[in-house]
C-alpha cells in the first residue's frame, strides 16, 4: 500500500501536513484507547502500518528521492512490478 494513501495525504504534502496527519492518525488509533481484544489487535496493527508510512514518507521528503513509495519497498516511477 502507498504510504501517502495510509496516512490520507496527497503526494507533494509538506512535512507539516505529514505530522499533522501522523498526529490525528495516531491518536484515533492508539491501542490503549481500546480494551484488550480484536478491536485492540486491529489498533495495533493499523498503528504499525501507520508508524512505516510516517517512517516512510519523512525519509522521502529529508533526503528528496521523490521515488514512488510503496511500504516495505521503493519502486521507480515506472510503477509496481518491473522486469526480472
Amino acid at each position: 500500500m502507498d504510504a501517502y494513501q495510509v496516512l490520507g495525504l496527497a503526494r507533494g504534502a509538506s512535512e507539516e501536513e505529514v505530522k499533522a496527519a501522523y498526529r490525528a492518525l495516531a491518536q484515533k488509533y492508539n491501542p490503549e484507547n481500546y480494551e484488550a481484544g480484536p478491536l485492540r489487535e486491529d489498533a495495533e496493527r493499523k498503528m504499525n502500518q501507520i508508524n512505516e508510512a510516517f517512517d516512510t514518507v519523512m525519509s522521502e521528503l529529508r533526503t528528496g528521492d521523490r521515488k514512488s513509495v510503496v511500504l516495505g519497498k521503493s519502486v521507480s516511477s515506472g510503477g509496481v512490478g518491473g522486469g526480472g
